[in-house]
């Protein structure tokens, strides 16, 4: 009688551990689904003394930049094209 406990717990532990390994297996793809394709795409860099700004997109090439940048004294946010597109043409 024993025996037959001790292989139907046997059978349980093996159960539960599929079942762990199944869950954990769903829960990473659920997670992966999620996640947005422009993750990552938009970069943003700040000046010394934080008051410049420069958002990058490195999807289009595309950069904005905010702040007293060069001759521009202004703080208005600026928007500029691709330096590979400008090259292009």
């Amino acid at each position: 009688m024993q025996l037959a406990n001790r292989g139907i717990v046997f059978v349980m532990v093996i159960c539960a551990f599929g079942a762990l390994l199944v869950a954990q297996s769903s829960s990473q793809d659920a997670g992966k689904a999620t996640q947005a394709p422009e993750a990552g795409r938009y970069q943003m860099i700040v000046g010394k003394d934080a008051s410049s700004y420069i958002i990058f997109d490195s999807g289009t090439g595309r950069y904005w930049v905010n702040g007293p940048i060069g001759p521009q004294p202004d703080a208005a946010w600026r928007a500029y094209s691709s330096p590979i597109e400008k090259a292009a043409k």
